[in-house]
């Protein structure tokens, strides 16, 4: 991996991240890859500007260092999603000076996509087969293998009003899934990882309503239905350890589609471990598919989510990009 750029969020792990940043990561970062550049992120919705400015610029490699939201935040931007960023405010990168004519796009026409891992949940990674530990992740990036990853694009109505487009490699959705986010992102304490979604799933079952809603897959004839949550999966894991998306490739082509109808909410909580174990087949209520395109008209209203943020709600339509972006990968790819 040549002359890389790492965007580094040092906000993830409430924090520790910036903490870690420049006596612990940035030695042993630049110890391994000497002509690195890096860029420390002063705002949300930066790490999406940066990597964009990344693409134009026409970077090898881009790493994503931090949690989901910021590997979320980078994806979108070497997608062409700004999430409302001016690239004339962004504050300059620091390390070894490059041309864009010294390095070029991976072979999708796009930068390679890395990831860091030093947030709190980091579910995207456990797919990617990269370690948590620093060591482990760096070795992961100095191999440089790579995997065409399918990317889901997400369009809806953003909370402001307007229209919202989104890309995630990960997890998306729609229901008590984007309640959840919510509370997460809005809450003072616990805001990361499994226990703080595990809070904020267990005060949602208790008092959400199932919507109203109607669904067509891969263009076929629109069904209504109740539906609880909806997860859409290219990756196997959310929520800082949730598994719903058992058995979802990030290559394959295909999303796996989890969609949790109404049921009684002694059901929910008996039931509610295999969200972790990911063997929610067989649960009466629920039902598993593949689909290429899903689109979901609300009678309700209802939130969608997208890699752990909540950037909107219904209706959406979510589209898998087969092979659009090519990540760093371990050498067990889930």
């Amino acid at each position: 991996m040549q002359r890389p750029l790492f965007i580094v969020n040092p906000e993830s792990a409430g924090g520790g991240a910036g903490r870690r940043w420049p006596t612990e990561v940035l030695p042993r970062l630049t110890a391994r890859f000497p002509d690195a550049r890096w860029v420390l992120t002063r705002a949300a919705g930066q790490a999406a500007a940066l990597a964009a400015r990344a693409r134009a610029e026409g970077a090898g490699t881009v790493v994503a260092v931090g949690g989901d939201g910021t590997v979320h935040e980078v994806v979108n931007g070497l997608m062409g999603e700004l999430l409302g960023q001016d690239c004339a405010l962004l504050p300059a990168s620091e390390g070894a000076a490059w041309g864009a004519e010294a390095v070029g796009p991976g072979a999708s026409g796009l930068p390679v996509l890395g990831v860091l891992p030093i947030g709190t949940g980091c579910d995207l990674v456990k797919s990617l087969g990269i370690p948590r530990d620093l060591e482990g992740a760096l070795d992961v990036l100095a191999a440089g293998r790579t995997v065409r990853a399918d990317v889901c694009e997400i369009t809806g109505v953003a909370n402001a009003g307007g229209p919202l487009r989104r890309f995630s490699v990960n997890m998306c959705g729609c229901g008590l899934s984007g309640e959840v986010a919510a509370h997460v992102n809005a809450a003072r304490w616990p805001r990361h990882g499994l226990l703080a979604f595990l809070i904020a799933t267990l005060r949602g079952v208790v008092g959400y309503r199932p919507r109203a809603v109607t669904l067509s897959v891969d263009g076929g004839p629109p069904r209504a239905t109740r539906l609880l949550a909806l997860f859409v999966c290219n990756g196997e894991y959310c929520g800082g350890g949730m598994r719903p998306g058992l058995g979802a490739r990030l290559d394959d082509g295909v999303l796996r589609v989890v969609e949790v109808g109404a049921m009684p909410l002694a059901r929910i909580l008996v039931n509610l471990r295999r969200l972790y174990s990911g063997k929610v087949e067989g649960v009466r209520g629920v039902l598993v598919h593949q689909a290429r395109r899903i689109d979901v008209t609300p009678t309700d209203p209802a939130l969608v989510d997208c890699d752990g943020e909540q950037p909107g709600r219904l209706p959406a339509s979510y589209t898998i990009h087969p092979g659009a972006l090519q990540l760093v990968a371990g050498s067990r790819l889930i």
